[in-house]
Formats: structure tokens, sequence, C-alpha cells
């Protein structure tokens, strides 16, 4: 029940990005991602509370609360949508995923996908529109390398954040650095995901803006 919630917040992710979908099939996802992890609390709590605080009892928790953070942060660009305030409103609910996932955390330290999902959040623009979460970020996704060096995904991420803070600089001396840096994370994306587009994307940007500030 929990993977399922999971797989519901995924979805959302890919709704998000799509041009054809509604808000009708994001409410149904959402609706049925909450049943689920629903589901999954009052089957565990039918397990006992002795059970349910062993290690596989923690176990269970973790799985849940991670699902539950994921979805949430998922779910908050369509929730927010319709609120009086959508940017307060999105940011409330990016909180209270990133609440949910410091409980996962806690019942299970360091499990690398908390911690990407930790990382996402605390990347993200909208979130944190001014970037001072991105060096919580940064650690995040650098801290996740030593458990799953293969998986792209971090290197993504912390090219998009070496971008992030890169736009404000204005001279090559400033740039250099991030823009090194940020190219050699893109780099290993595409090491391990040869199409990834986001890695290439990022790849096009820092050339252009070497480009830029160098007078070139």
């Amino acid at each position: 029940q929990a993977q399922l919630g999971y797989t519901h917040g995924t979805i959302l992710a890919f709704l998000k990005r799509g041009e054809k979908s509604s808000m009708a099939d994001a409410n149904d996802r959402i609706t049925k991602m909450k049943y689920n992890l629903d589901v999954a609390d009052v089957e565990l709590e039918s397990l006992g509370t002795d059970w349910a605080v062993t290690r596989e009892g923690l176990d269970i928790r973790f799985r849940i609360h991670n699902a539950r953070g994921y979805g949430r942060y998922r779910a908050a660009y369509f929730v927010s949508k319709d609120a009086p305030d959508p940017n307060q409103a999105y940011i409330s609910e990016s909180k209270q995923a990133i609440n949910e996932l410091e409980l996962a955390n806690a019942e299970r330290p360091n499990h690398y996908e908390v911690l990407q999902n930790l990382g996402m959040i605390y990347a993200d623009e909208k979130y944190d529109p001014q970037g001072d979460f991105l060096p919580v970020a940064q650690r995040l996704f650098e801290r996740t390398k030593k458990f799953v060096p293969d998986d792209y995904y971090q290197y993504e991420q912390l090219a998009l954040i070496h971008w992030r803070r890169v736009q404000h600089y204005s001279t090559p001396e400033l740039a250099k650095v991030e823009i090194e840096a940020g190219r050699q994370e893109a780099l290993t994306a595409l090491k391990y995901r040869e199409q990834s587009y986001d890695a290439l994307d990022l790849l096009a940007k820092f050339a252009l803006k070497t480009w830029k500030i160098s007078g070139s």
C-alpha cells in the first residue's frame, strides 16, 4: 500500500509535465495516493504497538512517511493552484512534505531515497526562490553519492544547483568555478543516463553563459 501511494505520487510528477493532463486527473491520483497511505497506516496499527517499534515496524513506518512526504510534495503543484495565495500554499505544502520526510529519515537514517526527496524540495526554486537552502540541498545530494554512486538523478540535481548559483554571476572570474562544477555533474549524469534531457539542457545553458560573460 505504501508503494502504491508512492507510485501515484510519481504519476503526479508526470502529470505536471504533461500538456494534456487535467486537474481531474491529478485530483484522482491524489485521492488514490491518500487512500493507499491511509490503508497502510491502518494495516500497520493492526499489527500492534509492540511489533511496530521493532526494526521491521520502523522500516514500514519509514516507507509510509517517505511515500507521504514525496507524494505531498508532488501534489503541492496541483493543490496550491486554486489557493488564495498559490505561492504560499505551495511553500506550506512543501514544508509539510519535509516534515514527513524527516520522520522517515529518523526511522531509517540516511536512506538515499529520503535524502534525495529532501534535496529535491530544498533545491526547488519555487519553494526557495532566494536560494537560501541550496547548501542544504547540495549536502544531501553529495551524501547520496556514497550510497548510490551510479544514480544519475543526484548528478542532475547538483548540476541544477550550480546553475541556479551561476545565473547571478556577471564576470568569468566569479562564474568559472560554478560553471565547471556544474558541467562535471551534468557530464556524470550523462555517463549513467545517456538520454538525460536535463543534463543536456544544463550543459547548453552553461556553454551559453560562458559565451555571454566572456564577451565572445
